[in-house]
């Protein structure tokens, strides 16, 4: 039922590391199986192997009404995914000496929506990027929905506790423009452009033609081409493909850009999270958020990854530091990351579901 187009890039040769957590090798009949079971239309990875590409994988249909299926010149959303980039764009400007980390937004930013001025006046891009700042994911309590003029209230004091908020990463990106008098997409094409060639926070890449999205509500089924989100949205608003993505992934393997204290302070984990049950039986003893990037860490292993949901596309990457491989997966229906879980050679996803 679907087709499998793969391409191989060759890597050193080197001793393989095999990674704890995942598969660099998704089998195909397993992928297949799994679009099946889980109705859903398409899947497309990119895997990278000692930092650099290794396998893409193109599965399923990416147009319905068109039969038309997933390959390289498909566009996804990355959801969530973009907030690692956002967090890497950030440093990048840190370390230009263009934002201070431990600078209050308030210094040089009002933000209208927020009442509590005084909590405002604590939040600085660091408590924003390691997810305390005390904002709730969305205003309105529905995800990926950047309301503007919604007003905005805090769930708890900032600094104190993990709270997951793209509402607050949107703050922070109007702070990065104000700051640097230019646009997310600006940013990010300065600093990611030639790694990210079509990947965007506005615009449909030339050449390249948007997935389309499927989500149900009640009996119907809504299908919603792969679009930037307006306005360019740091918590969930890139378009990209897997090798794009897998580039980045290969940047960071490679510790480009950034000096070696600028990662560590990006990739180290500030508000641990309390291990669950199920972490504890995959021998994880450190979970939590650096900028943009989650963290698991078990024995002397450390897994950055983050997922991505936005309704219609799901998405997932997984790195890992020390063996230097990582693969990311992209899917385009409600549903797509169980489809990730079955493949990916992760827990079972009925596991991660409890």
């Amino acid at each position: 039922m679907f087709e499998l187009v793969e391409a191989l890039f060759l890597a050193p040769e080197a001793a393989p590391v095999e990674p704890i957590a995942f598969t660099l090798r998704p089998d195909p009949v397993a992928i297949n199986h799994a679009l099946e079971k889980r109705r859903v239309p398409a899947l497309a990875y990119a895997s990278m192997r000692d930092c650099r590409l290794e396998t893409v994988g193109y599965f399923g249909i990416v147009d319905k009404a068109a039969q038309r299926p997933a390959g390289p010149d498909t566009l996804w959303e990355a959801a969530s995914l973009t907030k690692s980039v956002f967090g890497y764009l950030v440093m990048r400007l840190v370390e230009d000496g263009k934002i201070e980390l431990d600078a209050p937004l308030a210094d040089d930013m009002d933000a209208p929506r927020i009442a509590d001025k005084a909590r405002y006046a604590r939040l600085t891009p660091r408590l924003i990027l390691q997810h305390q700042s005390g904002l709730p994911n969305w205003a309105d309590d529905v995800d990926n929905k950047i309301q503007l003029t919604e007003p905005l209230d805090f769930i708890a004091e900032p600094g104190e506790g993990f709270h997951y908020s793209g509402e607050a990463y949107q703050l922070l990106a109007i702070h990065v423009q104000n700051r640097t008098n230019m646009t997310l997409h600006e940013i990010f094409r300065h600093y990611l452009g030639e790694v990210m060639p079509r990947s965007s926070f506005e615009r449909t890449p030339d050449g390249m033609v948007p997935a389309i999205g499927y989500f149900p509500i009640g009996e119907r089924e809504f299908a919603i081409p792969a679009f930037p989100s307006r306005p360019a949205a740091a918590p969930g608003g890139l378009v990209t493909t897997p090798t794009d993505f897998a580039a980045f992934m290969g940047h960071l393997c490679r510790e480009e850009g950034l000096s070696p204290a600028g990662y560590e302070e990006m990739l180290g984990v500030r508000n641990s999270i309390e291990p669950t049950p199920q972490d504890r039986r995959r021998r994880i003893h450190t979970s939590g958020y650096g900028f943009g990037f989650a963290v698991e860490r078990y024995g002397d292993r450390e897994t950055i990854y983050h997922y991505g949901h936005n309704g219609n596309f799901e998405a997932l990457y997984l790195y890992d530091r020390m063996a230097r491989d990582g693969i990311v997966y992209f899917t385009n229906a409600k549903g797509g990351d169980a489809v990730i879980h079955d493949v990916a050679g992760l827990y079972p996803w009925e596991e991660a579901e409890e």
